[in-house]
């Protein structure tokens, strides 16, 4: 065959070769057997670039004493290899000695003598991966530019694989990564594809679902034996980009699983995937419950007695001439405990109720002021009792309807004023109630001239059964109730309550709510 269809063929060959594998070394040895082969040279190397510091490294150096060239960093600029990096062109380079571009590092360290080079840019859309370059024709010939063109075919074609191969690894790396994750995690996490697939699957949602073969399993398959909310459907339909997810084991024993599920979406906002992390919430449910039923239950044992002791009491007072200083003071003192017990088990009733999934709501349009009034009246005696002054602004009048069930907001209002009066050891303790419309909302303002809140206690106040410390509320009692009581009400109306609070000047509690209609 002609000579330039021999080195069509070779570069044909060497190509066909280098795509046969996707691990880098290997293909890095591939590369310089076959850059010396192709133009018949002694030896090769291949100098990579550092992208950190811009050097150029042997990653690799085949021949006798190739492997010492490892330990050798050209600079920027420095040799002829650091010639052609700069400046992108291949260099023929058949008199090393007589060239001033010439380095004699290499050869010092392998002990090797270079006559000749052929070195050839890689090159991937106008990037610079590396040098390669062919060192002594094997006949003792001159490189001529033929083979500066065969090895920069060649070169073009292995710069490719090379990073197509780093690619693939850096995506295998990352998988291992991810599977090392995934197979520590205590929590079930699943993989899916936008078709509903189960692609990937760990060792911990294998076992909560009790499935060993869950890749290539559509989600829908899973259905069948969980309740699952949402269900496929109504994620696949969903524009948001994460929510919650709850499956129920459909027979018996029970098993609850609640976590998240995500939308994996690429650069164009294409959803391209799904994943779903959960966990066994079992316990933490029936332990829920149990504290449900056991609020119910105390809550109703002692509102009886109590109906016989706020029913009595009044009537011993009712002829105080009859008793003696001793009995008045008794009967008095059980009068304002039972009060004060009355008010906490009512709590209890009403968070009994919010303890379920859900709070079955009677909305109606409803004026702020008319609920917060109702709210006021009930609370009447007791601010009369510690002399607080309530400042209720005009503001409140202007506010338009808002979409609310009046019992239940009622309660709210109550809860924050209650709380302003009754945590405020200062005298005289003031409330100031105010509101504003703004972006299709009302928000209510309850601020008092209490002793603030510190910082590190504003995120746990709307937690059940939380309390400040007492040097903070003037040591009152209480249960911790009235504050997640409120926060779980406006939520429940498509609201949200805030606390805004400086310490010695007092906290405002501000609940937003959207307008009627």
């Amino acid at each position: 065959m002609p000579l330039i269809e021999q080195d069509i063929f070779r570069i044909f060959e060497a190509t066909r070769a280098i795509t046969s594998t996707l691990r880098l070394s290997e293909l890095l040895e591939t590369v310089m057997r076959l850059g010396s082969e192709v133009v018949r040279a002694e030896a090769s190397s291949l100098l990579l670039v550092d992208p950190a510091t811009g050097e150029l490294y042997f990653d690799i150096a085949l021949g006798e004493k190739g492997g010492a060239l490892q330990q050798v960093r050209l600079k920027k600029g420095e040799g002829i290899a650091g010639w052609v990096a700069t400046n992108m062109k291949p260099a023929v380079v058949n008199d090393v000695a007589g060239d001033s571009r010439w380095t004699q590092r290499g050869d010092q360290t392998s002990q090797f003598k270079t006559k000749a080079i052929l070195a050839v840019p890689m090159v991937v859309h106008d990037k610079l991966v590396g040098v390669m370059e062919a060192i002594n024709r094997s006949d003792g010939s001159p490189f001529t530019e033929s083979d500066a063109q065969i090895l920069e075919a060649f070169a073009a074609q292995a710069a490719v694989a090379i990073e197509n191969a780093r690619l693939f690894e850096s995506v295998r790396q990352e998988k291992e990564k991810m599977s090392t994750i995934l197979g520590e995690m205590s929590e079930g996490a699943v993989l899916l594809e936008p078709s509903g697939r189960i692609v990937l699957a760990n060792p911990s949602a294998r076992n909560l679902i009790d499935r060993q073969d869950l890749e290539g399993v559509l989600w829908t398959d899973v259905e069948r034996f969980f309740e699952v909310k949402p269900s496929w459907e109504d994620i696949r339909s969903s524009l948001g980009g994460a929510g919650g997810i709850e499956l129920t084991r459909k027979t018996p024993p029970s098993l609850i699983l609640a976590g998240v599920i995500n939308q994996i979406c690429n650069d164009r906002g294409e959803i391209t995937g799904y994943l779903a992390v959960f966990s066994n919430v079992t316990e933490e449910r029936r332990e829920a419950q149990m504290k449900k039923n056991f609020l119910a239950l105390v809550s109703h044992k002692l509102k009886t007695p109590l109906v016989a002791i706020r029913g009595f009491t009044p009537m011993l007072l009712e002829k105080p001439e009859e008793l003696t200083s001793f009995q008045k003071t008794a009967i008095e003192t059980i009068e304002r405990n039972s009060q004060q017990l009355s008010s906490l088990v009512e709590k209890l009733v009403w968070f009994s109720a919010l303890e379920g999934d859900t709070i079955e709501l009677t909305t109606k349009s409803y004026t702020v002021s008319s609920v917060l009034d109702t709210a006021l009246s009930e609370l009447a005696p007791l601010l009369r009792m510690i002399e607080a002054d309530i400042q209720r602004d005009d503001s409140l009048n202007m506010l338009p309807p808002v979409q609310v069930d009046k019992i239940w907001m009622k309660e709210v209002f109550r809860n924050l004023v209650e709380n302003a009066i009754k945590f405020n050891p200062n005298a005289p303790r003031r409330l100031r109630i105010s509101g504003k419309h703004q972006d299709g909302r009302v928000e209510i303002a309850f601020a008092d001239n209490g002793p603030g809140i510190p910082s590190e206690e504003r995120g746990k106040i709307f937690q059940k059964f939380y309390q400040i410390e007492g040097h903070f509320t003037g040591q009152v009692q209480g249960m911790g109730l009235g504050l997640a009581l409120v926060k779980r009400v406006v939520e429940e109306h498509g609201g949200q309550v805030r606390v805004d609070s400086t310490l010695g000047q007092g906290s405002t509690f501000t609940v937003s709510l959207p307008t009627a209609g």
